[in-house]
């Protein structure tokens, strides 16, 4: 019998946490008392940090109109709540980077997230959302259920990995079938265990199928294109076995085509080096 859902977030939190700088941060997110001093002085507590966010603020990628030279200057132009996305982008890539390669290679693993992260934020903006920077950090985080398989059922989870493969059969069908749940209700049910926003939570849940999203349906929308395209990338040029077409809601509710697919890659592309270096 195989543990369910519940038991496996359950056992998960004890051993992967969120650093607790970034709950400093999430804490102060959610005191309306607190002030831009409060943000600057719990980053500039770690040197580390300060620097990626720092780096991230002024790369082209994110496109900040003048040079951002302190954490004080980055909360004053970004905002508390694009330091918190920033935070938590960098807090995940390091929180996990302990889990073994001998199942899931995790410079692959993050290059293919970083992809999905920067394709999401292009199509956010495509959406004239006004939060986009908030889509690449939602596609970052959007597989990180496969994470949690490979540290709480690791057979199970190379089995479902080399099953999809000689299949050709996505692998989210084989995790359902042989685990009762796929990676994107996991990782959901992961970052709710970890109180994380519900405009993370419901997207990472909903991207197989955004019809189900019921507040932030245009982010799911955005993610389930998003991992389209990163999986063609990453598949070749006859992917069709191993990727769902995209559903008809994310086409209505983003406004794009498949005509626009070739452009989201080609830009992708343009922008991933420079978000891989940013973040690993």
């Amino acid at each position: 019998m195989q543990p369910s859902k519940q038991d496996v977030i359950d056992n998960v939190q004890d051993l992967v946490c969120l650093p607790e700088i970034y709950l400093n941060v999430r804490e102060l997110l959610e005191d309306p008392a607190s002030s831009i001093n409060d943000f600057a002085e719990v980053v500039s507590g770690d040197i580390a940090l300060t620097a990626k966010v720092l780096r991230i603020a002024n790369s082209a990628f994110f496109g900040f109109a003048t040079k951002i030279d302190s954490i004080m200057r980055a909360i004053s132009i970004m905002g508390t709540g694009q330091l918190h996305d920033l935070v938590l982008a960098s807090s995940a890539v390091d929180t996990f980077k302990g889990i073994p390669g001998n199942i899931e290679n995790m410079e692959q693993f993050w290059k293919k997230s970083i992809y999905c992260g920067v394709v999401a934020q292009l199509i956010g903006s495509k959406c004239n959302s006004l939060d986009s920077e908030r889509f690449f950090v939602i596609g970052l985080l959007s597989h990180i259920g496969h994470l949690v398989f490979c540290i709480q059922l690791p057979e199970l989870a190379r089995a479902a990995i080399e099953r999809s493969k000689v299949e050709a059969v996505p692998l989210y069908i084989i995790e359902r079938e042989m685990m009762g749940f796929d990676y994107a209700e996991l990782g959901s049910s992961l970052l709710k265990a970890w109180s994380l926003p519900e405009a993370f939570v419901e997207p990472i849940g909903c991207q197989l199928n955004p019809g189900k999203a019921s507040t932030f349906p245009l982010e799911s929308s955005a993610i389930h294109i998003a991992n389209h395209v990163s999986m063609v990338k990453n598949l070749g040029l006859n992917p069709e076995q191993q990727i769902p077409p995209i559903s008809s809601i994310a086409w209505q509710l983003t406004e794009l085509s498949k005509d626009d697919l070739g452009a989201l890659q080609t830009e992708g592309d343009k922008h991933f080096e420079e978000a891989q270096m940013l973040l690993m």
